[in-house]
Order: C-alpha cells, then sequence, then structure tokens
C-alpha cells in the first residue's frame, strides 16, 4: 500500500521545474554579456583592475627580510617535534 500523494509535491516539482528552467535562460544570457564583457576590456585595463588595488598596497609596505619559508619549515619542524 503506498502513501497518498501530497498535493505540495507536485507544487514543488513544479516550482523546481520552473527556477531550473529560468535558471538555463539566465545562464546562456550572463555567459552571452560576460564573453562580450571579456572581448571587450583591453588587456591593461584588465590587468590594471586586477593587481590596482594589490601594488598599491604591495609599494606602502616594506620590502620583506625573506620569502617567510625559512620560517615555515621551522615551524613545522616543531610541530613535527611535538
Amino acid at each position: 500500500m503506498t502513501a497518498p500523494k501530497d498535493p505540495k509535491d507536485d507544487a514543488v516539482r513544479v516550482n523546481t521545474a520552473a527556477w531550473v528552467a529560468a535558471w538555463q535562460r539566465a545562464g546562456k544570457e550572463l555567459e552571452k554579456i560576460r564573453l562580450a564583457e571579456l572581448a571587450g576590456i583591453e588587456t591593461s585595463q584588465a590587468l590594471q583592475a586586477f593587481t590596482g588595488p594589490f601594488t598599491d598596497r604591495a609599494l606602502a609596505l616594506p620590502p620583506r627580510p625573506s620569502s617567510g619559508l625559512v620560517e615555515q619549515q621551522r615551524l613545522f619542524r616543531l610541530l613535527r617535534q611535538k
């Protein structure tokens, strides 16, 4: 004997199907927009937009005396000894 079918299940299934279909359509359009934006940007602008905040911040900091690798290895050694 099977349990009676809940009408809410059908509503959820229909809503989910509609949501998936809407995002499938939107996804195609969003991909077109993304590709158009990528095709239209100048490489120098993209690099400046990406590296600008990092470069400005890095230039304001004093140079590091080392890469940090020696310190990292020292900490790993201490952890391994415990």
